[in-house]
């Protein structure tokens, strides 16, 4: 990673995150326009699988064109759809803007990440690429969680100030909020344009039918995995909300779960980088499972919901760094674009599959039931993870 860019791809992920903390309060945004917690999840899935063709879209244009020049793209448009959102006031071209959003925020987080990658394991990290003779994963984890942290600022902010342009000003400012943090990414990737080399993406690369297998395996455990955290991060202000919480108190609920997620980041990647990749992905499935069935709890304490936040940890913390190590492993196989693809489509679908399926259960059971029903989803994740092949773990 050029040193000239460091600062750059550090501050571009900050807004980035603040972009997309600031989308979690968008179904409350909704919710003030007229549409139940039903409609709302409905439109979430809809959108979500609109935003699946953000993934489809790298995979056609990146070995085309530059892929900082394409996140720039993508992130100047979703900065002006949620300008437009917010200053609107039409509910028919609201949908189209927010499934622009979605879309455009698909593009960059299948494209970023995975120039990320090639990034930190080029110049920043060359052990792990370099010199296959001495090829180690030992680092790798600590470094992707070290870049990681910053965008945990961003994610904070971005709850804090949607908080409290809930409470004190107008939730018609969330999507605008989202909008400008989308354009401030946009205006750091161009200093990475200017200063960064990007290398080539590899090409995609399925050889065999065990190849195929080991894809789909590794799809199918992402998208349950992310159906149940699309419950618990778009729903999870709905819940509060039912029980009477501010938006400022829901802000600061959710500002545990980044506060989480910025101290554990680097200590979480540096130890599963000695720990086997598939026995510390089995931890993710029951965490999820058993966090939404806190969230679904019959409790009347409000404050129940900060000490379930730590539980951020063994779902999603663990999940990226996973996710993310595996995708190191399999671009010398398979290519870094071809599995950054599959990764990022998995979870918009997951994410879709979710929504969709709260939307249904909301209608049949009511808000704080749907929990119970869908915590089964991300547990059924564990029967995939057999199917998955993954590399022996090597010591430097």
């Amino acid at each position: 990673m050029n040193l000239k860019s460091n600062g750059a791809w550090k501050l571009s992920l900050l807004f980035q995150l603040l972009a997309i903390s600031a989308s979690t309060y968008l179904p409350l945004y909704f919710i003030s326009l007229g549409l139940n917690a039903s409609e709302v999840a409905k439109l979430d899935a809809i959108a979500f699988v609109l935003s699946l063709s953000g993934p489809i879209l790298v995979l056609l244009l990146l070995p085309m064109m530059n892929g900082i020049f394409l996140s720039f793209l993508a992130l100047m448009l979703a900065g002006i759809s949620g300008i437009l959102l917010g200053l609107t006031t039409e509910l028919d071209y609201k949908f189209e803007l927010f499934a622009l959003i979605t879309t455009c925020l698909g593009i960059a987080n299948t494209s970023i990440p995975l120039l990320a990658v090639n990034s930190i394991g080029s110049s920043s990290s060359p052990e792990i690429i370099s010199d296959k003779k001495s090829e180690t994963k030992s680092s790798f984890g600590s470094k992707y969680g070290a870049y990681r942290v910053f965008g945990s600022f961003g994610f904070i902010s971005g709850l804090l100030l949607s908080g409290i342009l809930t409470d004190y000003v107008s939730t018609r400012l969330i999507p605008i909020l989202c909008g400008f943090g989308s354009l401030f990414a946009a205006l750091f990737i161009i200093k990475i344009l200017r200063h960064e080399k990007i290398q080539k993406i590899e090409a995609v690369k399925i050889k065999s039918k065990s190849q195929l297998f080991d894809l789909v395996a590794f799809f199918i455990f992402q998208v349950l995995i992310w159906a149940g955290l699309a419950v618990i991060f778009r729903y999870l202000p709905l819940r509060m909300k039912e029980m009477g919480a501010s938006g400022v108190f829901i802000s600061l609920t959710l500002v545990v779960l980044g506060l989480t997620a910025l101290f554990s980041l680097k200590k979480v990647g540096k130890i599963t980088d000695h720990l086997p990749l598939k026995k510390s992905w089995l931890i993710v499935p029951i965490s999820c499972c058993i966090r939404i069935l806190a969230i679904g709890l019959p409790v009347n304490n409000l404050f129940w919901f900060f000490p379930i936040q730590l539980l951020h940890i063994p779902t999603w913390v663990l999940n990226d760094i996973l996710t993310m190590r595996f995708l190191h492993e399999k671009k010398q196989e398979l290519g870094g674009l071809l599995i950054t693809v599959i990764t990022q489509l998995s979870n918009g679908l997951g994410l879709a599959f979710g929504s969709y399926l709260m939307s249904h259960l909301i209608q049949d059971y009511g808000l704080r039931s749907s929990f119970f029903w869908v915590s089964v989803v991300p547990l059924t994740g564990v029967f995939m993870l057999p199917l998955i092949k993954t590399y022996k773990k090597q010591n430097s």
